[in-house]
């Protein structure tokens, strides 16, 4: 029936995920599976960035250990991020910079090694409407961006957290379940060293943004339930050591690139429901590691790339059956 082919993939699905990744401790468990500088054309800037200082007085602080003037420090830092990060008024990137520059309690100077990642973060807050997150935790408190997590649930464990290598370079970004709405920011791709991010059941809406194609050592993209949409940037493609890709339940669009033969060691992806259309590539017979494979729910057309059935168990390649979309060795829904 119905219901026993769903608990059987679930089943197998939650065997999979549970033997994953450990946020907290920022580890991979083996698998039960076994298978600018800124330039500008013209005066366009005049009208639109926010580097230039003149149209307000900078802020005076009594914690200036810099050796520079309140304007000097003000003047380097916006030419310091200007040179990674875009400013136009009235966008979460000038939040980012005011809070940076004017609100921060730890006070940065511009030659500060944290000041772009400190930045990202704070961008990514603004960009997820922060102040409307349900638990804010100590997000923008004076503490290091790589402590900055939600309140503790009964078993000490935070509902949100940032985590950081002994480097202090971010590395897992994982706030689940939180009520962020808005857009990523083209900033996450500031966070070179970054392997995992989960911001599943949250409300961000917008495309992946292009930049997630710098982050080299991804492993896994966990965004399911939330509003995305657009097609699946083709720089998600050139990420050689992504294992997961849990994308179901957004809003996706487009086809599937064959480029999908590059990530090689894949063993998870779910782009169920949502709206991929076209035909699956014949590529994904390179995905020799792939052990779960969830495409039901879209507008796809065709057949299952054949060499698909002898690597995903049965129980784990589930698709939806018509006349549109065959499969001969799928879990049919």
């Amino acid at each position: 029936t119905y219901l026993s082919i769903v608990q059987v993939a679930s089943d197998s699905i939650k065997r999979f995920r549970s033997s994953q990744f450990d946020s907290s401790q920022n580890s991979r468990r083996t698998s039960e599976i076994d298978h600018p500088d800124l330039f500008f054309e013209g005066d366009e800037w005049r009208d639109q960035l926010v580097f230039s200082y003149s149209f307000s007085d900078p802020p005076t602080h009594k914690k200036n250990n810099c050796n520079l003037t309140d304007a000097e420090r003000d003047a380097q830092i916006r030419e310091i991020l200007g040179k990674v990060s875009t400013v136009v008024r009235n966008s979460p990137q000038e939040e980012a910079l005011d809070w940076i520059i004017s609100e921060d309690i730890r006070f940065l100077c511009p030659n500060d090694p944290s000041i772009v990642q400190r930045y990202a973060v704070a961008t990514f807050y603004f960009s997820t409407d922060g102040r409307n997150w349900k638990d804010q935790g100590t997000a923008l408190s004076s503490e290091s961006e790589c402590s900055w997590k939600g309140a503790l649930d009964d078993n000490e464990k935070p509902s949100w957290s940032f985590i950081c290598e002994n480097n202090y370079t971010f590395s897992v970004l994982s706030i689940d379940s939180n009520n962020l709405r808005g857009t990523l920011p083209k900033e996450l791709g500031l966070f070179s060293g970054l392997e995992q991010i989960n911001i599943d059941d949250n409300i961000i809406g917008g495309p992946l943004p292009v930049e997630i194609g710098q982050l080299k050592r991804l492993k896994r993209i966990d965004v399911d339930n939330n509003s995305f949409t657009g097609t699946l940037p083709i720089e998600i493609f050139t990420l050689p050591e992504i294992i997961v890709l849990d994308m179901n339940s957004n809003n996706f669009s487009g086809t599937i690139s064959g480029d999908i033969k590059n990530l090689g060691n894949l063993e998870f992806m779910d782009i169920s429901d949502n709206s991929f259309d076209g035909s699956l590539p014949e590529e994904f017979g390179f995905l020799s590691n792939l052990g779960v494979f969830l495409s039901h729910d879209n507008q796809l057309t065709g057949t299952m790339p054949t060499k698909l059935c002898s690597i995903v168990p049965q129980e784990a390649l589930i698709a939806t059956c018509s006349i549109d979309f065959t499969c001969g060795c799928c879990t049919c829904v």
